[in-house]
C-alpha cells in the first residue's frame, strides 16, 4: 500500500505542481516495479493489481501529448516498462491481475495510438484482444 501511495502522490506532484524531480520518481518507480522477475509478481498480486489500476487511471488523466515532449518523457520511458509489467503480468493466472490488465492495455490503445504504433511496428499486435494483447514481448 506504500508503494501505491508513493507512486500516485509523486504524480499528482508532477502534475498538479510540475515538480520534475517527482516526475523522476515516478518514473523510477515505474521502472522498478517493471524490472522484478515472475516470480516475485507472483508472490504480490494484489500489488501488481494496484499498480495496473492506479496506472489506469494515472494515463487517463494525463495529456496525450505528454510523450512527444522529450525534455520530460525521456525518450518514452514509460511504454517500455508498461510492456514489461504487462508481459509479466500476462503470465499470472490471477484473477484480480487480468482484468486490470485488459483495462489498463485498451486505455493505452485508445488514448495513446501514436505511441502503441510505433510499437506495433517491432512486431507488437495490438488488434488482439484479452491475454494475447497483453503479450507485449520482452524485446527490449
Amino acid at each position: 500500500q506504500d508503494l501505491l501511495g508513493d507512486m500516485q502522490l509523486s504524480y499528482i506532484l508532477f502534475l498538479h505542481l510540475h515538480c520534475l524531480s517527482s516526475l523522476e520518481h515516478w518514473r523510477d518507480l515505474i521502472s522498478m516495479i517493471s524490472l522484478v522477475s515472475f516470480r516475485c509478481a507472483q508472490q504480490y498480486p494484489g500489488l501488481y493489481a494496484g499498480v495496473l489500476k492506479v496506472l489506469f487511471y494515472q494515463l487517463a488523466s494525463m495529456e496525450q501529448d505528454f510523450f512527444e515532449d522529450v525534455e520530460y518523457s525521456g525518450d518514452n520511458f514509460l511504454f517500455p516498462a508498461i510492456r514489461r509489467l504487462c508481459s509479466t503480468c500476462a503470465k499470472l493466472k490471477d484473477e484480480s491481475i487480468q482484468s486490470p490488465l485488459q483495462s489498463l492495455q485498451l486505455a493505452l490503445k485508445a488514448r495513446f495510438p501514436a505511441v502503441l504504433c510505433d510499437e506495433s511496428a517491432q512486431g507488437t499486435d495490438m488488434s488482439k484482444s484479452g491475454a494475447e494483447a497483453m503479450d507485449w514481448g520482452e524485446s527490449e
